[in-house]
């Protein structure tokens, strides 16, 4: 064989080569980039409620207040340590996570219990090298598989949810808060029934959900007493607010109820635990 025809040989062998080794490479970037995209998309969109919590100590406590991770679209993180609000960001593999803390409100905790609570998210989240999920749990892990904050699904729907109220629309197109909003309280009862506190006076009545976000409630039923003055007035507002509401969202472990030009009627937080 002549040297000119060995060269050309061993130049297509080298071709054919590279070729089949490109194709593997291509097929094991293609297999990474569809297990990673399969596994954001795990927690694309989902919201949880914190259940436990494990503590400097090594001890695992309950959740005391309501404490709430979402991650959105974009890598983009938003939740609450039970005291504040936070936001930050996270990336996912097939078996890691990553999250990193961003901004986040600077209000006191109301006990001790409470700030342990916090401090154990606050430590818990950017820790976080692994995770576990199904349709009802989520699991946040160290490097060893040791779970740091475990969650619940977040509520879907209405129904057995109770909620403490934020602010209330007061017919002037403002959503007003103050130290008697923080009273109000509303539930949603798993058998239709609407309950909450007025501020003086005890509510009741029906509640209906339909589509994705439809709700009405009422008419609604009240004792008879009078307070007087600011607490009257807002309980007022708030049975006005209830029966102008048309819509509800809820995000993390806060619920907003609309009209139905969207206008906020009612926000509330979700009821602390316990």
């Amino acid at each position: 064989m002549s040297t000119r025809r060995i060269v050309l040989l061993l130049v297509a062998l080298a071709v054919l080569s590279s070729s089949a080794c490109g194709g593997d490479d291509d097929a094991t970037a293609s297999a990474s980039s569809s297990t990673s995209s399969a596994s954001s998309s795990a927690l694309e969109g989902t919201t949880w409620l914190l259940a436990t919590v494990a503590l400097p100590t090594g001890v695992t406590a309950d959740a005391v207040q309501t404490a709430a991770l979402s991650f959105a679209a974009g890598g983009k993180l938003t939740g609450t340590t039970g005291c504040n609000n936070l936001a930050g960001t996270y990336a996912t593999t097939a078996r890691s996570l990553h999250i990193e803390l961003g901004p986040m409100t600077l209000k006191a905790c109301s006990d001790a219990a409470a700030t342990a609570q916090e401090r154990a998210v606050l430590a818990g989240l950017p820790a976080t090298k692994r995770y576990a999920a199904s349709d009802s749990s989520l699991l946040l892990q160290d490097e060893k598989g040791a779970t740091l904050l475990a969650y619940v699904a977040g509520k879907a729907d209405l129904a057995g949810t109770s909620w403490r109220v934020g602010a209330v629309n007061n017919g002037r197109g403002a959503m007003v808060t103050s130290s008697l909003t923080a009273r109000l309280t509303a539930e949603f009862g798993a058998d239709g029934t609407f309950t909450g506190f007025g501020g003086c006076n005890t509510l009741s009545g029906p509640y209906a959900t339909s589509g994705s976000d439809g709700v009405t409630i009422g008419p609604l039923m009240s004792t008879k007493k009078s307070c007087g003055g600011d607490v009257d007035q807002l309980e007022l507002e708030y049975s006005t607010a209830l029966a102008n509401v048309a819509r509800w969202e809820i995000a993390g472990d806060v619920l907003t109820l609309r009209d139905a030009n969207g206008a906020g009627q009612v926000t509330a937080s979700a009821a602390t635990r316990g």
